[in-house]
């Protein structure tokens, strides 16, 4: 994770208290992490990494893909949370136009190919 952000920042990336979460979100028994851009300073900036004026970035990091090639997903807000399956999944939250369009209270779980809602 520390060496994507690197990449990404094109120097050092801090991660500030709130950039990651884990959590089995592939349900192999290891976790997982999902990084929040908006809490990674690159640089030495205090500009928000990878953000707009609502939504930042989000990469999902999987055990079982080694933690390489993160998926990348806008929200505004996303947390780790325990879907009514018992399954962990990441709940994002949107802008009011983009949650016009899903739910944006239902976490999206891995389906094994890719984070998916799941009604």
């Amino acid at each position: 994770v520390q060496a994507h952000a690197n990449q990404q920042c094109g120097g050092v990336a801090a991660f500030n208290e709130g950039a990651l979460q884990a959590g089995d979100l592939d349900a192999d028994g290891a976790p997982d992490v999902v990084l929040d851009w908006g809490h990674v300073r690159c640089n030495g900036s205090d500009m928000r990494g990878f953000c707009g004026a609502a939504n930042c970035e989000y990469n999902v990091f999987l055990s079982s893909r080694g933690y390489a090639m993160a998926s990348a997903h806008l929200a505004v807000g996303g947390d780790i949370v325990t879907h009514r399956s018992g399954r962990l999944g990441l709940r994002m939250g949107g802008t009011a136009r983009v949650c016009s369009q899903i739910d944006c209270n239902e976490p999206w779980l891995w389906n094994g190919t890719a984070m998916v809602q799941v009604p």
